[in-house]
Protein backbone atom coordinates (compact mmCIF):
# COMPACT_ATOMS: atom_id res chain seq x y z
CA UNK A 1 0.00 0.00 0.00
CA UNK A 2 1.28 3.41 -0.87
CA UNK A 3 0.39 6.85 0.35
CA UNK A 4 1.14 9.25 -2.53
CA UNK A 5 -2.47 10.42 -2.44
CA UNK A 6 -5.05 10.20 0.29
CA UNK A 7 -8.31 8.35 0.72
CA UNK A 8 -11.37 10.43 -0.09
CA UNK A 9 -13.75 7.84 1.39
CA UNK A 10 -11.92 7.22 4.70
CA UNK A 11 -11.30 3.61 3.73
CA UNK A 12 -9.49 1.24 6.07
CA UNK A 13 -6.63 1.02 3.57
CA UNK A 14 -5.50 2.94 0.49
CA UNK A 15 -3.53 1.89 -2.59
CA UNK A 16 -2.29 4.43 -5.14
CA UNK A 17 -1.66 2.57 -8.41
CA UNK A 18 -1.11 5.86 -10.22
CA UNK A 19 -0.73 5.48 -13.95
CA UNK A 20 0.33 1.83 -14.04
CA UNK A 21 -0.92 0.55 -17.37
CA UNK A 22 -1.14 -3.17 -16.73
CA UNK A 23 -4.34 -4.15 -14.94
CA UNK A 24 -2.78 -7.52 -13.99
CA UNK A 25 -0.04 -5.78 -11.99
CA UNK A 26 -2.62 -3.54 -10.32
CA UNK A 27 -4.86 -6.53 -9.48
CA UNK A 28 -1.92 -8.37 -7.91
CA UNK A 29 -1.20 -5.35 -5.69
CA UNK A 30 -4.89 -5.04 -4.79
CA UNK A 31 -5.05 -8.73 -3.87
CA UNK A 32 -2.04 -8.27 -1.59
CA UNK A 33 -3.70 -5.28 0.10
CA UNK A 34 -6.94 -7.21 0.58
CA UNK A 35 -5.07 -10.00 2.41
CA UNK A 36 -4.29 -7.49 5.17
CA UNK A 37 -7.93 -6.49 5.67
CA UNK A 38 -10.55 -8.08 7.89
CA UNK A 39 -13.99 -9.00 6.54
CA UNK A 40 -16.12 -5.95 5.70
CA UNK A 41 -13.19 -3.53 5.81
CA UNK A 42 -12.63 -1.34 2.76
CA UNK A 43 -9.79 -0.60 0.37
CA UNK A 44 -9.71 2.54 -1.71
CA UNK A 45 -7.73 2.44 -4.93
CA UNK A 46 -6.61 5.32 -7.10
CA UNK A 47 -5.73 4.21 -10.62
CA UNK A 48 -5.82 6.17 -13.85
CA UNK A 49 -6.04 3.14 -16.18
CA UNK A 50 -9.61 3.40 -17.54
CA UNK A 51 -9.70 -0.32 -18.37
CA UNK A 52 -9.20 -1.31 -14.73
CA UNK A 53 -12.91 -1.08 -13.93
CA UNK A 54 -13.68 -4.00 -16.27
CA UNK A 55 -11.01 -6.22 -14.73
CA UNK A 56 -11.87 -5.09 -11.20
CA UNK A 57 -15.55 -5.99 -11.59
CA UNK A 58 -14.59 -9.48 -12.79
CA UNK A 59 -11.96 -9.88 -10.06
CA UNK A 60 -14.46 -8.89 -7.36
CA UNK A 61 -16.98 -11.37 -8.71
CA UNK A 62 -14.37 -14.15 -8.63
CA UNK A 63 -13.05 -13.33 -5.15
CA UNK A 64 -16.34 -12.45 -3.46
CA UNK A 65 -15.28 -8.89 -2.68
CA UNK A 66 -17.63 -6.02 -3.60
CA UNK A 67 -16.92 -2.98 -5.71
CA UNK A 68 -18.90 -0.47 -3.65
CA UNK A 69 -18.35 2.67 -5.72
CA UNK A 70 -16.31 3.87 -8.68
CA UNK A 71 -15.89 7.57 -9.38
CA UNK A 72 -13.30 8.86 -11.83
CA UNK A 73 -9.97 7.30 -10.91
CA UNK A 74 -11.17 6.09 -7.48
CA UNK A 75 -12.53 2.67 -6.54
CA UNK A 76 -13.82 1.47 -3.17
CA UNK A 77 -13.81 -2.28 -2.52
CA UNK A 78 -15.31 -4.04 0.52
CA UNK A 79 -13.61 -7.21 1.70
CA UNK A 80 -15.85 -10.29 1.57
Amino acid sequence: MTTHAASIWQANAFHDAGDQGCARVILDAIAECMLRLAPHQTLEIRATDPCLVIDLIAWCRLTGHALVVHTGDRYLIRHA
